[in-house]
């Protein structure tokens, strides 16, 4: 919990008072038993009371009892009845405990309201968030994809763009308007070339075929 502290304390006159009649530049001690103070009972719930045997132990003064004496002169601190002090004029500026009570009911309260409306939004199939967000997080992502007029048109403008250069335009994808591709392709063996068709499957299969064709017209 946070305790609430003036940014004009360092300069307030009552700590000046206080340090005077400690001894000489004794205002650093008297802030630092204050704020430690402030911090104790903010963080015990007293309402601003501080017993002495208490202050008696706080550690960031080697005498903390005659600062507090000090302090009771300046009118920081008021002494009670029962031993110890309370700080002047607590409730005025800190939170008492019915006030800290309420913020902490008021908190839970909501803290319930929003994990039931977390419940039953996953209850109900969704998360609590609006169906427009829903739906925006949850729709499919389009891919963007080449049709075949798209390809046929951006063909067509790489033609157009070629023809302008000058440059020999390349034939299409495929064997259409290409060049055919041959039926037969002669078999070679070194030099030899088979010039028959079908095809010798040999070399000396090739030269008898000859052979006999050249006998048969003779």
């Amino acid at each position: 919990m946070w305790v609430r502290l003036d940014d004009n304390l360092p300069a307030h006159h009552k700590l000046a008072i206080a340090g005077r009649q400690i001894g000489r530049q004794a205002t650093g001690r008297v802030l630092a038993v204050f704020v430690e103070a402030l911090c104790w009972t903010n963080r015990h719930m007293t309402n601003g009371f501080l017993p002495s045997n208490v202050v008696e132990t706080f550690r960031h003064d080697r005498k903390p009892l005659q600062v507090a004496e000090a302090m009771v002169r300046a009118g920081l601190w008021e002494p009670m009845e029962s031993g110890g002090w309370r700080i002047h004029d607590w409730a005025k500026y800190q939170l008492s405990q019915a006030a800290r009570d309420a913020i902490a009911k008021a908190r839970s309260a909501a803290g319930k309201r929003g994990a039931e409306s977390r419940w039953h939004g996953l209850k109900n199939g969704n998360d609590g968030k609006p169906h427009s967000k829903r739906m925006a997080k949850n729709a499919p992502v389009p891919v963007p994809f080449a049709s075949k007029e798209a390809k046929k048109k951006t063909r067509a403008r790489e033609l157009r763009a070629e023809s302008v250069s000058g440059a020999q335009p390349l034939p299409p994808s495929g064997r259409a308007g290409g060049n055919p591709k041959p039926k037969h392709r002669p078999r070679t063996t070194g030099a030899w070339s088979c010039p028959h068709a079908p095809q010798c499957p040999s070399y000396d299969a090739c030269i008898k075929r000859t052979l006999d064709e050249a006998n048969a017209r003779s």
